[in-house]
Parts: structure tokens; sequence; C-alpha cells
């Protein structure tokens, strides 16, 4: 697996386009804005894109993540933000792809890697890597 550097972004971005559409579950007048503040992120490196290629050169896996901070205690962390597979990807490969982004965050001085998802599969990864609960994320729209 790699990271995309933010020069490579512009060869791979109507692919991460796809992604970020299909995980971000936004809504059409949404789209623009939120595809550019992601391009923004990305090409300023204050975002990442991991990508992981199969044996037969095809895109099997892209992960994106970016690096924040906690308006509290100024705690770096690594917000794992969508994990997209194109193809079925064994448990091993997933803990060997979590492993990488891991260093990453490590190298980069986070104290935890945390994220969000629906996804029961993606879910039971996380546990599978080690990932804990930590809280229970609730939504009600209110229509403003």
């Amino acid at each position: 697996m790699i990271r995309l550097l933010p020069q490579q972004i512009p060869a791979y971005w109507e692919l991460i386009k796809f992604v970020v559409i299909k995980l971000g579950e936004i809504t059409e007048p949404e789209v623009p804005i939120y595809l550019n503040k992601v391009l923004y992120l990305l090409l300023n490196d204050k975002a990442q894109c991991w990508v992981n290629v199969g044996d037969d050169k095809q895109i099997n896996n892209i992960h994106l993540t970016k690096i924040v901070y906690s308006p509290f205690t100024d705690e770096k962390n690594l917000e794992w933000c969508g994990t997209y597979a194109f193809k079925f990807t064994e448990n091993s490969a997933w803990q060997e792809m979590e492993s990488i982004i891991e260093q990453y965050a490590k190298q980069s001085g986070c104290s935890s890697i945390y994220g969000e998802t629906k996804n029961k599969r993606i879910l039971d990864i996380a546990y599978n890597c080690g990932f804990k609960e930590k809280s229970v994320n609730f939504f009600k729209p209110i229509g403003v």
C-alpha cells in the first residue's frame, strides 16, 4: 500500500472523487463544495490518500485519512475518514493496511487513530485490528 503524494493526487482525482461521493453521503448541491475541500486538503498534505494495489496492478482499496488536533487538549490524532474496497479483501490484508497507516500516525506524532462507520464489515475489521468503541454517534436532521 502506498500513500499518494500531493503531486500524485491529480492523476487519481477522478477515482478519489468517486470514493468520496460514495463514502460521504452528501446531497447533490453539496458535492462541489465538499469535493473542493477534500481536494484542497489532499493537495496541501493536510489529508492523505492511501492506495492498495493488488498483484494484478488493479486498485483494491482506497483509504482517506487526515491529521486533526483536539480543540480542547491540542492532542494530535489521525482520523480515518473512509475506506472503500473495490473487491473483497481478506482480513490479513486489512490488518497489513491498518499497520501501515498506524506506522504513519506514529511517525507523525499522533497519539491515536479514530474513525466512524455504519458499515458492519468495516467495524468488524476495526475490532480485529485492535480498535475499541469509544462512543456512539447519533444524528437527527432538523430541516434548517
